[in-house]
């Protein structure tokens, strides 16, 4: 059986139909999956969070360069 990808997503966010590769890979799916938001709206989704959340961005970070946990450090 062969599965035939669409070239085209719509994003789930802006509403913007663009093409699959403006969308970033969600590896917890299947191998051809794709998330449901395109890459600009990934990215200021995740700048949003990080400065809403600047403490978890520091532990994600120390723990992510130097492998340590926030008590470590």
């Amino acid at each position: 059986m062969i599965k035939i990808v669409a070239e085209q997503k719509k994003c789930k966010v802006c509403g913007e139909t663009k093409p699959r590769t403006s969308f970033y890979r969600n590896s917890r799916k299947k191998p051809n999956a794709v998330r449901p938001e395109c890459k600009p709206c990934s990215n200021k989704k995740t700048i949003a969070y990080n400065k809403a959340h600047p403490e978890m961005v520091h532990v994600r970070n120390i723990k992510f360069l130097y492998g340590l946990s926030k008590e470590e450090y």
